[in-house]
């Protein structure tokens, strides 16, 4: 990582990919560059280790060429030894920024922080969702830059960008506030894929 200080925003809708794809990135990131910090409201910590463990074994769990007892040991043996800290609860902007501070602390060398979803972060409940999105891209942002690491945040698209043409950032729900925080914004989106 090269461009550490970064607020990277990854929109799409729901079961467009989002966190298969972060999942991915972590592993790889916590294999290859140093300690990656994942915060999921969404999925149990169990879940997404089942999730990683799946990919790393490239094979059925059942039938022909099954995996055994034995490459799921070595498997879990190998997930233990990355340096990938798994967050799955729902927590407040507040307490998110506590704990990357103290995971940042505690991983000099930590690089990588996941945020899955921003939507979900819990928050007052009269709060506008506006006003919250804003506030949390913000502080993200400010967050990646005294960290020096990069967060990235997923994101939802808004309803109506989800009826078939292609999104943009305004497609982003919060997107001007999006627009203006995050260095970087991406959508998944795949033509033609209906939501």
């Amino acid at each position: 990582f090269r461009q550490r200080k970064q607020l990277i925003v990854v929109g799409g809708a729901p079961g467009a990919g989002k966190t298969a794809l972060v999942g991915q990135l972590a592993e790889h990131w916590a294999s290859t560059v140093g300690p990656v910090h994942m915060t999921s409201a969404e999925m149990t910590a169990v879940e997404l280790a089942e999730r990683c463990a799946l990919r790393r074994l490239r094979r059925p769990l059942e039938g022909p060429g099954a995996a055994t007892f034995t490459d799921a040991q070595r498997l879990a043996q190998d997930l233990l030894a990355l340096p990938l800290t798994i967050q799955a609860r729902a927590v407040t902007l507040d307490w998110l920024e506590a704990d990357l501070r103290l995971w940042k602390a505690q991983n000099p060398d930590a690089c990588v922080a996941i945020v899955d979803y921003l939507q979900i972060l819990d928050r007052d409940s009269k709060e506008d969702d506006i006003k919250f999105i804003a506030d949390a891209t913000r502080r993200l942002k400010r967050l990646a830059g005294e960290l020096e690491i990069c967060i990235f945040l997923l994101s939802q698209l808004t309803r109506s960008s989800r009826e078939g043409s292609e999104p943009t950032l305004a497609s982003f729900l919060g997107g001007t506030a999006i627009e203006a925080n995050s260095d970087v914004a991406m959508i998944l989106w795949g033509d033609g894929y209906t939501y």
